[in-house]
């Protein structure tokens, strides 16, 4: 998603790098003003779909990390697992979550305590 400042045409990339641009800069700190400025900032936007579940959302990193927190993943192991390398079918894809569950299974058990003293 592409923001662009109505106040001075600034670009970015980020929904919050503009709210803190409109805050800082333009000093618009009543909330409902700034959410009207930031719903007309919008100059290009697209979709990403999770690879995980298909989920369709903005393609903004705010966006895609609050609903990798859905899949207990970082962007970082997203990356990593489904972005990096070739394009992968629906079944490779569900395999890997099996394997990231299990290990994430894994270390969550290995971090409780048993109760002996």
């Amino acid at each position: 998603v592409m923001y662009k400042c109505t106040e001075c045409q600034d670009e970015y990339c980020r929904y919050f790098s503009l709210r803190s641009h409109l805050i800082n800069k333009h000093k618009i700190t009543d909330c409902q003003i700034r959410q009207e400025v930031l719903r007309a900032s919008i100059i290009s936007t697209s979709d990403y779909t999770c690879k995980i579940c298909d989920t369709v959302m903005e393609c903004d990193v705010v966006f895609i990390q609050g609903h990798l927190k859905t899949h207990n993943l970082t962007m970082k192991k997203y990356e990593e697992y489904f972005e990096s390398g070739p394009k992968m079918e629906k079944e490779q894809i569900e395999e890997k979550v099996r394997n990231l569950i299990n290990a994430n299974l894994m270390v969550m058990s290995k971090s409780r305590p048993t109760g002996k003293k």
